[in-house]
């Protein structure tokens, strides 16, 4: 998959377009979508050290039920770009029925890494089994740039078979033959083939059982801190016991690999063998294997180390001593160990360092070795091999791809140029890519790729101005400071022919003006709309012409015969009955001709027309609906309430004023603001009838008309009659309250007692004020009042000689 996708549809018509324009204006017109190359994705997993990183590379084994991290690292000619969304689409397991599709979106945090995940469960476990395909992809400026990942999906240790066997005999495959029949007392031979499906080393536990006819386990072991080589299958050879209490008859063997919590890491495997009476075997595997567990780094340059790390076990039932394993680079021998001894399933890991200072560049062999032994199981695992590459990093960049069409074009016309570039280095490089076309310089370029990266380059080449002729399109990528291979610098695609243009017949008719009038109108009334057209061709047109408001058709006529360079003015009415209030779009437009070169004049767009509906009639008229005075008989002075009802009747909202009278005196004035048609206000008037003389009188309100008011009857409303009477004069004393200091004390304390006394009457008065307890009078105070004055009294009661009890305070 490319890094880097072509320009899409949508910029290419802008394109196109743009390039139609301005044909007239420029000899050479180059548009590029953002050709150049700086952003660089790299998706990869949670699986270090191989975990995907680089573009389009593959991650480690995930197991079932296992969560896969995504991490996307999104960079801009080395720099993190912050904030920028990323989409994963993940399909997998692919071609298979039950393959899935969904996708995930993060944005990109401070250190340009965008992040999710997801969880490989299954109601079946195996239907995730298989290849999976995640691409990530970012957008910037019209370009989308990816990078893809794939990863398997298996049990990460798995079981591949288990059989029983004979021993001390190798068939043909290297391995000892299968057997059927052990005896009892005797022991069973068995091969286990397991095997890590990742590209690391793993650790596994191998719990071995047997039982019976009965079904009654006779046989139990344990084969413990077993590490598995990457990627390899491992042929493990041990015995079981039958003993004497096993019952003769079909026997069945199961085998399970455990991690270190002893938790099962796949499924188990089985077989059935059978328990005889006689012939008791007594079996023993002799069996040592090696294995190149991990070499880091694969690719160096010359003179680097390269850490080699070898494993060598015992995988069989009897001790080894004195095993030698030897290393070879292309067949010659580098460095050899000697192991004294080896128990049953244990292992030695040798970690050695390979020294590149004396090797030319390319790939290497490498080949770890040991010895076969007398009566060896297990033939296939004395030797493994692996590889690494010497190769100093280079600078190279190279143009692998050109393409230009059409390949025959005439002057002026557009050729598209699609041009791909890699960078085959080990270095990010920012260099310069030129096509030409023969001689002539077409374009420049500035790309930056990163390692293994490539990008693809689309040239909109616009030959107007160019010579007639016949000249290879070829493009040239510069040459960087210590690039040594510079011949795939240079691309060479076909030749291009450029052809003079033969002299057309140019069809081109034009709207030149539309002009509506009146631009405010309401709903009915009729909009003169004046279109201006012009045959700017070469030959006598007819044609017609189409009038709208916004996308709706007016009215259409037709223009017949119209000569060369000749302009014409139509005009049509525009009835807007049945169009709905708004403001609507005026234009008009002429269908193209055949082969009619510019299109872009044939419509044209005036301005807006406002469309306003028609208002209904207004009505004034605002009524008193209610007056009520309370009460109606009072004395001089006192207050009367007065209400006043009043309501809207008309079609608008109004503002207007409210007066009430007694007879014809006014009260008081109040003004109404914004009553909504319909709608009822209540007002409260209050009349102080100090001044008013005793008498009878009539209570009224009044609105005064309004302008244009059509009912003027309803503005007055009498209420009725309010009585005031003369006031009469009176004599009242009256005790308002009386207070103590405390309400709890002791015999002998003094009590502070407080009356306040009033005249509420019309005359000066003397009167006498008492205070009391119970019924015995304790103080007595003469006092003199004018109308309507108050006085406050205060006497000292001494409880001195009373007895203890509750008392009651009053005063008269």
């Amino acid at each position: 998959m490319k890094l880097k996708q072509s320009i899409t549809t949508k910029n290419a018509v802008k394109i196109l377009s743009f390039v139609i324009l301005i044909i007239l204006l420029a000899p050479i017109i180059l548009e590029r979508a953002k050709a150049e190359s700086t952003i660089y994705i790299d998706l990869f997993t949670q699986k270090a050290p191989y975990d995907g990183k680089g573009i389009n590379q593959s991650s480690d084994i995930f197991g079932p039920q296992e969560t896969v991290e995504l991490y996307a690292e999104v960079i801009e000619c080395g720099s993190p770009i912050v904030g920028k969304l990323v989409t994963f689409e993940i399909r997998g397991p692919v071609n298979q029925p039950w393959e899935k599709y969904f996708s995930r979106t993060a944005f990109t945090n401070s250190t340009g890494l965008a992040v999710t995940h997801f969880c490989l469960q299954s109601v079946n476990e195996s239907q995730v089994f298989g290849k999976w395909i995640v691409i990530a992809s970012v957008e910037k400026d019209g370009e989308i740039y990816q990078d893809s990942l794939s990863f398997e999906v298996n049990w990460i240790v798995e079981l591949i078979s288990v059989r029983t066997v004979e021993a001390n005999n190798v068939n043909v495959t290297g391995h000892p033959p299968s057997c059927q029949f052990f005896g009892i007392g005797g022991y069973v031979g068995i091969e286990i083939v397991i095997r890590n499906n990742a590209m690391i080393k793993r650790d596994a536990n191998i719990a071995i059982n047997i039982i019976d006819e009965l079904n009654v386990p006779i046989s139990s072991s344990l084969i413990q801190n077993l590490t598995l080589a990457p990627r390899s299958n491992i042929f493990i050879y041990c015995k079981a016991l039958i003993p004497k209490y096993a019952v003769p008859g079909k026997a069945t063997l199961f085998v399970n690999a455990l991690d270190e919590k002893m938790i099962a890491l796949c499924p188990g495997v089985s077989t059935s063998f059978s328990i005889t009476i006689k012939n008791p075997m007594f079996p023993d595997f002799t069996d040592v294997a090696v294995y190149i567990l991990d070499i880091q780094p694969t690719v160096v340059e010359p003179g680097a180390f390269v850490n080699v790390a070898i494993l060598i076990r015992n995988e069989g039932t009897t001790l080894l001593k004195n095993i030698t394993v030897t290393l070879k680079v292309n067949q010659l021998l580098v460095a050899e160990w000697l192991i004294p001894y080896l128990e049953p399933y244990t292992h030695e890991i040798i970690h050695g360092i390979l020294d590149t200072t004396n090797y030319s560049e390319g790939v290497y062999e490498l080949n770890v070795i040991t010895p076969v032994l007398t009566a060896e199981s297990d033939l296939t695992d004395n030797s493994f091999t692996s590889s690494i590459e010497i190769k100093s990093k280079i600078h190279d960049v190279a143009v692998v791809s050109l393409q230009a069409y059409p390949q025959e074009a005439y002057l002026g016309d557009n050729i598209k140029l699609s041009v791909t570039v890699t960078n085959l280095g080990d270095y990010k490089e920012i260099f310069k890519v030129t096509i030409f076309w023969g001689d002539t310089e077409i374009t420049a370029t500035q790309v930056c790729l990163y390692p293994n990266q490539t990008s693809t380059i689309n040239i909109i080449w616009n030959t107007f101005g160019m010579a007639e002729g016949t000249h290879t399109i070829w493009a040239l990528a510069e040459t960087l400071p210590g690039e040594i291979n510079t011949e795939n610098n240079r691309f060479e695609d076909d030749t291009v022919t450029l052809l003079s243009r033969p002299t057309p017949i140019i069809y081109d008719l034009a709207v030149m003006s539309v002009q509506a009038y009146p631009t405010s109108v309401k709903m009915g009334q009729i909009v003169q709309i004046k279109v201006g057209v012009k045959n700017q061709g070469m030959s006598t047109e007819s044609f017609n012409v189409i009038a709208y408001y916004d996308n709706f058709p007016i009215a259409a006529q037709r223009v017949s015969m119209l000569p060369p360079d000749t302009q014409k003015e139509l005009t049509f009415y525009w009835n807007t009955s049945g169009v709905g209030p708004g403001t609507y779009t005026i234009k008009a437009y002429i269908p193209p001709l055949p082969n009619e070169i510019n299109t872009e004049n044939n419509l044209y767009v005036d301005g807006n027309v406002t469309i306003l509906p028609i208002p209904p009639s207004i009505i004034h008229d605002v009524a008193i609906r209610y007056v009520q005075a309370s009460p109606n008989i009072v004395f001089a002075g006192e207050v009367v309430q007065i209400r006043v009802d009043v309501e809207n009747l008309g079609t608008t909202t109004e503002n207007f004023t409210v007066i009430t009278y007694y007879d014809e005196v006014e009260i008081a004035t109040r003004n109404v603001d914004l009553l909504l048609p319909k709608a009822t206000a209540t007002l409260y008037f209050y009349w102080n009838t100090s001044g008013v003389g005793p008498g009878t009188y009539t209570i009224k309100a009044y609105i005064p008309p309004l302008p244009n008011e059509i009912n003027t009857e309803n503005n007055l409303y009498v209420d009725g009659n309010v009585t005031i009477k003369a006031p009469v004069k009176i004599h009242d004393v009256a005790i308002l309250y009386v207070n103590v200091s405390k309400k709890l004390a002791y015999i002998g304390d003094t009590i502070q007692i407080l009356v306040s006394a009033a005249n509420l009457g019309d005359f000066p008065e003397t009167f006498n004020v008492s205070a009391y307890y119970n019924e015995s009078r304790m103080y007595i105070q003469k006092v003199s009042l004018n109308p309507k004055q108050t006085i406050n009294i205060t006497f000292n009661w001494d409880t001195s000689g009373l007895a203890a009890g509750s008392y009651i305070i009053w005063a008269s």
